[in-house]
């Protein structure tokens, strides 16, 4: 019986501790950034699934897709998700 009491009230300490844990976590401490989408394409050229990301000039000329939008790199960063070739058409990639 001084088993079961002593492991009931470690389940209890530790069911205590994973709860508060999950609520500091979930009370405002995300990181939101802000995004906008420059380009999309079912088929890019790109061959392989990667991700490309530029946070300057001479990184970001080597972006594989011509981009025409003006980067302010001291606020901006660029950063390509890149599937690769599928076998079929109706694949995407999604930042959410």
């Amino acid at each position: 019986m001084k088993k079961v009491l002593i492991l009931f009230t470690i389940f209890c300490l530790i069911t205590t501790f994973v709860t508060a844990q999950r609520k500091r976590k979930n009370k405002g401490h995300r990181n939101i950034m802000n995004y906008r989408v420059l380009k999309e394409s079912n088929h890019c050229g790109v061959d392989n699934p990667f991700i490309f990301i530029a946070r300057d000039q001479k990184t970001f000329a080597n972006f594989p897709i011509n981009l025409s939008e003006k980067i302010d790199f001291s606020r901006e960063a660029v950063v390509g998700f890149f599937a690769g070739t599928k076998p079929t058409m109706g694949y995407r990639v999604q930042v959410s």
